[in-house]
C-alpha cells in the first residue's frame, strides 16, 4: 500500500529511535529531571534529578557509563524538551561526546498529561517519562542549534535586531519631543533622522536655537555634512518656520538634554549596526553558497545573516516543507466531513525566522517572479496585503532552496517570459479594482 509523505515521515522517525536506549530530560533553571528508558520503552532505573551545572552533567555521564555496561551493544540518545534555553548546556556538554538530541515540543508534552494518567497533574518525573514515549513514538523533531559561523551569526542577527529595535525607540521618542517643541521641522525633512537632520538636531533642535544661530554658516554646515544633496532653502525655511513656531516653550531645557540623550543612542546604534555588519561579511565569505544568494532580489548581508542564524546549514534540510515547518509556517487544516474549516499558519516555529522571512519576501515580491504574481492574485481575492505576503512566503523559501542546492545564481526572468506578461496582466487589474474602491 502506498503511503503519503507524512506517513512516511512518521514511520522513518520511529525506526530511527528504535532499538535505542532513550534519555528522557525534562530541564529547568536549576535542575533537570532524568528518566532512562529501555528499548521497550521500560525505565531501566527510578527517575532521578541532577543539577544544571557542570557537577550535575557528570552525575549523569557517570550513570549512562553504567548503563553502558549493562546495555553494551544498545546505542544512548537523548529526547528533551526545549524549554526557553535551559537545556542548552547539557545539550553542548553531551553532543561534544557523542550524543544524539532528538526535541519533543512542550505542546505535545501538554496534551500528553492526561492520557498518561487522566488527570493534568504536572510534575517533572511524569513529564520526563512523558518526553521519553512521545520519542519512542516518533513525535519529536531533530535537533538543529547552529554551530560553527551558523552560531556566530545567529548571535550577530540577534544584536542587529536588539539594536535596531531599540533605534526604533529612540526613534519614537524624538518624535515626541518634536512634536511638542517644534511641529514645524518633521514637514520639512522626508526623514528628519537623516544626516543633515540628525546634524541640525544636535546643533539647534527647537526654534529659540535656530533664531540664535548666524544662518550663512549653519547652511555651509548643513551642505558639507549632506555632501551638497540638501537644498539650500530648507535652511532659509527652517528659520522661517521657527519665527511662526506653535511649539511649547515650557520644559524646554529639559526637553533638549532628553533629544540629546536619545539622539546620542541613536547615532551609537547606527555604529555598532556597522560593526556587525563588517563582522558579517567576513562570516558569510566562510559560506560557499552565500553568493547564490545574494543574487536573490531583495536580498542582502544582513538578511541572509539573519536567515541563516535562524535556520542553520540550508543543506542539511531535505525539502522545503522542513523549512516552512521549522518557521512555522506551515498550514493548520480544520476539516470534518463535508466541513472545509479555514486555514492558518501554525506559528509553532521560530518566531524570528518568520519575521525575516516575511521582510525578504516583502522586497522579493516588488519583483517578476511566481511570488509576485501569487501576492497579486491573493490581492485580486481581497485578501490583506500582509496575508497576501505570508502566502507567498514559501514561493521564496522554494526559490531559495533551489539556488543553494543546485549551487548557481538566481536568473531573473526575461520580459518575453509569458509568467511577465501574467504578472502585467494581474497589475492592471489590481490597478483597476483598487481605482474603484477608492
Amino acid at each position: 500500500m502506498k503511503l503519503s509523505k507524512t506517513q512516511k515521515r512518521a514511520v522513518e522517525k520511529r525506526e530511527q529511535i528504535k532499538n535505542k536506549i532513550i534519555i528522557a530530560v525534562d530541564p529547568s533553571s536549576k535542575k533537570h529531571q532524568i528518566e532512562i528508558l529501555s528499548p521497550d520503552v521500560v525505565p531501566i532505573m527510578r527517575s532521578f534529578t541532577i543539577f544544571n551545572s557542570g557537577e550535575g552533567f557528570k552525575r549523569l555521564e557517570r550513570k549512562l557509563q553504567g548503563v553502558k555496561k549493562d546495555y553494551p551493544s544498545i546505542e544512548m540518545v537523548f529526547a528533551i524538551e526545549p524549554s526557553s534555553h535551559y537545556w542548552l548546556n547539557l545539550l553542548f556538554f553531551f553532543k561534544k561526546r557523542g550524543y544524539i538530541f532528538y526535541l519533543v515540543p512542550g505542546l505535545f508534552v501538554k496534551r500528553s498529561r492526561e492520557i498518561e494518567d487522566h488527570t493534568s497533574r504536572q510534575d517533572d518525573p511524569k513529564d520526563a517519562h512523558i518526553i521519553g514515549e512521545l520519542a519512542a513514538r516518533g513525535k519529536y523533531s531533530q535537533e538543529n542549534q547552529p554551530q560553527g559561523v551558523f552560531a556566530e551569526l545567529r548571535n550577530l542577527s540577534d544584536a542587529w535586531l536588539e539594536i535596531s529595535q531599540e533605534m526604533v525607540t529612540h526613534r519614537l521618542r524624538m518624535r515626541a519631543i518634536l512634536d511638542k517643541y517644534f511641529p514645524e521641522f518633521l514637514k520639512l525633512f522626508s526623514d528628519f533622522l537623516g544626516a543633515t537632520a540628525r546634524f541640525l538636531l544636535s546643533k539647534c533642535p527647537f526654534p529659540v536655537d535656530i533664531l540664535q544661530e548666524d544662518m550663512q554658516q549653519l547652511n555651509q554646515e548643513a551642505l558639507r555634512i549632506s555632501r551638497s544633496i540638501i537644498d539650500s532653502q530648507i535652511i532659509s525655511e527652517l528659520r522661517t518656520v521657527a519665527i511662526v513656531s506653535v511649539g511649547i516653550e515650557e520644559g524646554i531645557a529639559t526637553a533638549r538634554f532628553k533629544l540629546n540623550q536619545y539622539l546620542e543612542k541613536y547615532e551609537l546604534g547606527k555604529k555598532q549596526q556597522k560593526q556587525i555588519l563588517i563582522q558579517i561579511r567576513t562570516y558569510l565569505k566562510k559560506v560557499e553558497y552565500t553568493p547564490y544568494l545574494l543574487s536573490l532580489p531583495g536580498v542582502g548581508y544582513v538578511s541572509i545573516a539573519m536567515l541563516l542564524g535562524q535556520t542553520g546549514d540550508l543543506l542539511k534540510y531535505h525539502s522545503v516543507a522542513d523549512i516552512m515547518s521549522y518557521a512555522g509556517l506551515d498550514l493548520i487544516y480544520n476539516d470534518s466531513g463535508n466541513k472545509k474549516g479555514s486555514r492558518r499558519v501554525s506559528k509553532r516555529g521560530r518566531p524570528k525566522l518568520r519575521l525575516i522571512l516575511f521582510r525578504v519576501t516583502l522586497g522579493f515580491v516588488r519583483h517578476d517572479n511566481i511570488a509576485r504574481r501569487k501576492y497579486l492574485r491573493q490581492r485580486l481575492t481581497d485578501r490583506p496585503a500582509t496575508q497576501a505576503i505570508v502566502s507567498s512566503i514559501s514561493f521564496f523559501v522554494r526559490v531559495m532552496f533551489s539556488v543553494v542546492k543546485e549551487r548557481r545564481a538566481y536568473i531573473g526572468l526575461d520580459a518575453s517570459d509569458p509568467l511577465v506578461q501574467e504578472i502585467r496582466e494581474l497589475e492592471v487589474q489590481f490597478k483597476k479594482k483598487h481605482k474603484k474602491a477608492a
